[in-house]
C-alpha cells in the first residue's frame, strides 16, 4: 500500500508542469520494451498509451493510465516515466521538421509470487516438523529442535514478491508534424541501453536478484494539443 502511495505521490509532483503557460498535453503509443541481456527478461510492455506533458524543450511521459489499472490489483503494481529534451531541431519543411532528443527512463514492477511456493513451503515446514517430533520420542530431542529451527528458519527468508526495475538513457530521433503552435504529430525511433534488476537465473548464487545490462529499441508514435 505504501508503494502505491509513493507511486501516486509521484503522478502529483507533476502537476505543477501543467500550470506553465504553452504547455502541451498528449498520448504516446509505444511499440515494444526493453530486453535484459543474459536472462530475456523483459520490461512491460506499454498497452496502454503513456500521458505526456510537453514544455518548452522536454517532453514527459508517464504511464499514468497504466498505472491506475494495476493499482486496482492487490498483489501487481507497474511504474513508469520517461523524459527527453530536444538538443537539435532542423526545419524540413513548412510544418515538418525533424528532431533529435536525449533523455531515459525508468520502469518498475512489484508482483507477488505465486501462491504454490509459499504453500510449498508450509507443507515442507509442516513435514518437518512432524519428522522433528518423531525424533524426539526417539529421544534425540537436541538434535530434533535443531532440525526444526533450521527447517523453519529456512522457509522464512523466502520473498512473497519481487520486485523489478529498468533504468535507461534512451535518443530518439524523429519527424514532428505541427499546424501552427496547436496541434502536432510525431514518429519517433527509440533506442536505449541501460540496466534490468531482474530475477536471478544463476542457480549457484544465494540471491533473488541479479543486475544486467539491458538494450532496446522502438517505436512511439504522438500526438498533443496545446
Amino acid at each position: 500500500m505504501m508503494k502505491k502511495l509513493v507511486v501516486m505521490t509521484s503522478l502529483l509532483a507533476l502537476t505543477p508542469l501543467t500550470a506553465e503557460a504553452g504547455t502541451a498535453f498528449g498520448l504516446t503509443s509505444h511499440s515494444s520494451n526493453i530486453y535484459s541481456t543474459k536472462s530475456d527478461y523483459t520490461s512491460p510492455l506499454r498497452q496502454i498509451p503513456t500521458i505526456d506533458v510537453k514544455t518548452g524543450k522536454f517532453t514527459f511521459q508517464i504511464t499514468a493510465l497504466e498505472t491506475l489499472e494495476a493499482m486496482a490489483k492487490e498483489d501487481y503494481l507497474d511504474f513508469g516515466v520517461s523524459g527527453y529534451a530536444t538538443v537539435r531541431k532542423r526545419k524540413i519543411t513548412d510544418g515538418v521538421r525533424g528532431v533529435l532528443q536525449l533523455g531515459g527512463s525508468i520502469d518498475i514492477q512489484q508482483m507477488a509470487l505465486a501462491p504454490s511456493s509459499a504453500d510449498a513451503a508450509a507443507a515442507a515446514a509442516a513435514a518437518a516438523e512432524a519428522a522433528a517430533e518423531a525424533a524426539a520420542d526417539a529421544a534425540e530431542d537436541e538434535n530434533a529442535e535443531d532440525g526444526e529451527s533450521a527447517d523453519s528458519d529456512s522457509s522464512d527468508d523466502s520473498p512473497d514478491s519481487i520486485t523489478n526495475m529498468w533504468v535507461m538513457f534512451q535518443p530518439r530521433i524523429g519527424l514532428e508534424v505541427a499546424k501552427g503552435n496547436k496541434v502536432g504529430f510525431g514518429i519517433y525511433v527509440v533506442s536505449g541501453i541501460g540496466f534490468a534488476r531482474v530475477p536471478n537465473t544463476d542457480p549457484d548464487s544465494d540471491d533473488d536478484q541479479a543486475t544486467e545490462l539491458a538494450v532496446g529499441t522502438g517505436l512511439q508514435i504522438s500526438g498533443w494539443i496545446r
